[in-house]
């Protein structure tokens, strides 16, 4: 809760707060201090201490000027000020704001709704009100709320800041990256209007337009990293789509892409499973083994990692390691199809013509239609000198097997016809 975060931090920032508020980029201590005294600033404002409130809302913005609530509690102060609400009214936003912030909804909420509607008309009034509504997931009401105060402030930013993420709750993305949008071009420099447009497009899988928002995002609050990698996961996009990369076999842009997921978020496992396979291709083979090394310790039953790994050993002939990885892998997922045909091609390598035959039937038995498992056990078959089942295997795979695949098609038709005169000969 944040104002639990907020008064541990006052006994921990020992910095010097003038140098902090000259600081140009903004940092996790600005943006604390910021929270710090906007909470004081509504504890003020609800005992009527209006004047008192306005200090520490303006001392507020000098560490983060993009800090939307101090915007718009200095504004209801002025507001005061120039005799647009009066002094009860404030103390009653500024009270349910307090609880709101110290995250007691439902007494929150009693304030909210205990104000007459003569002081209703006031958008902070139904603003405050329905970020209560969305705290307590009721979205329907929040939407309203949001709806009646850009009727009463159609250009506030916050408001449709708010409004997108009632929308993005609702799984209403293009609504949701419509209110963002607005609300960015009516107050860009808000970086938060980035980051949360930037998760839409990452559910929307689209990765391009989601780092690009990310990355304003940093470049506008370069104190986001922990919260994007902690809440958002900003590293999530890179990842997505430095795989979509290695699909294209774009793989130094794939690369590129996990790196910077690894270094946004070092403790993420897949990023180092697909640069692995990114290196694998590239023919860096030590540098694969690492990073499947890392995502083994990062993830110790990470399947995909052992398997990736035991391909690799397998690609330069290291067949126990190979073997060992590949069987570590099948301990997690016995049905892991790869897995079974990987060490099916390995025992064939090694002359173990049983062991292979039996994982290219667990193939089979997984997936009916696998040719390449039908011809690979009848090349085994074959080498055990069992040519009845080596020429069922070679036709099922004749069957089977697209005409993209002539040449192994014509193969396994001369073999099994071959086959067929030296079994059935009279």
């Amino acid at each position: 809760m944040i104002h639990v975060k907020a008064y541990i931090l006052l006994f921990l920032i020992i910095t010097d707060i003038c140098a902090l508020a000259q600081e140009e980029k903004l940092t996790s201590d600005a943006i604390n201090y910021s929270i710090i005294y906007n909470l004081e600033g509504l504890e003020a404002g609800a005992i009527g201490s209006l004047g008192l409130a306005k200090d520490k809302f303006e001392l507020a913005l000098s560490y983060n000027p993009q800090n939307q609530k101090a915007q718009l509690n200095l504004q209801i102060c002025k507001d005061f000020i120039n005799g647009e609400i009066k002094r009860k009214a404030v103390r009653h936003i500024f009270q349910g704001a307090m609880l709101l912030e110290k995250a007691k909804m439902q007494e929150s909420l009693y304030v909210f709704n205990e104000m007459n509607s003569s002081k209703q008309s006031y958008f902070p009034y139904y603003l405050y009100r329905g970020m209560v509504y969305f705290k307590l997931q009721e979205y329907d009401q929040a939407q309203d709320d949001f709806d009646q105060a850009l009727t009463i402030a159609p250009t506030n930013a916050f408001i449709f800041y708010q409004r997108g993420r009632v929308y993005a709750a609702m799984q209403e993305y293009n609504k949701a990256v419509a209110d963002f949008t607005r609300s960015m071009e009516l107050q860009p420099g808000f970086d938060s209007n980035y980051y949360e447009r930037g998760l839409i497009f990452s559910l929307q899988k689209k990765y391009d337009p989601a780092i690009k928002d990310y990355e304003r995002a940093l470049q506008l609050n370069p104190s986001l990293k922990v919260r994007l990698t902690e809440g958002l996961k900003i590293y999530e996009a890179y990842n997505s789509r430095g795989v979509e990369y290695l699909q294209q076999k774009e793989y130094h842009k794939a690369r590129q892409d996990f790196d910077t997921a690894i270094g946004i978020n070092p403790i993420f496992a897949e990023p180092y499973l697909n640069r692995g396979i990114v290196y694998r291709n590239l023919d860096d083979i030590l540098s694969a083994i690492r990073d499947f090394d890392m995502a083994i310790l990062l993830d110790g039953k990470y399947v995909e990692a052992y398997y990736n790994r035991g391909l690799t050993f397998q690609s330069k002939e290291n067949y126990t390691q190979a073997i060992r990885d590949l069987s570590k892998a099948l301990a997690f997922d016995p049905d892991h199809i790869g897995a079974h045909h990987s060490m099916g091609e390995i025992y064939f390598e090694l002359e173990q013509y049983e062991q292979a035959v039996k994982e290219f039937q667990s193939v089979i038995e997984l997936d009916s239609l696998n040719y390449w498992a039908y011809y690979k056990k009848a090349l085994a078959f074959d080498y055990e000198k069992k040519f009845k089942e080596a020429i069922e295997a070679y036709d099922r795979f004749i069957r089977l097997a697209p005409d993209e695949h002539y040449e192994h098609k014509l193969k396994a038709w001369e073999r099994s016809q071959r086959l067929k005169k030296w079994v059935y000969r009279r």
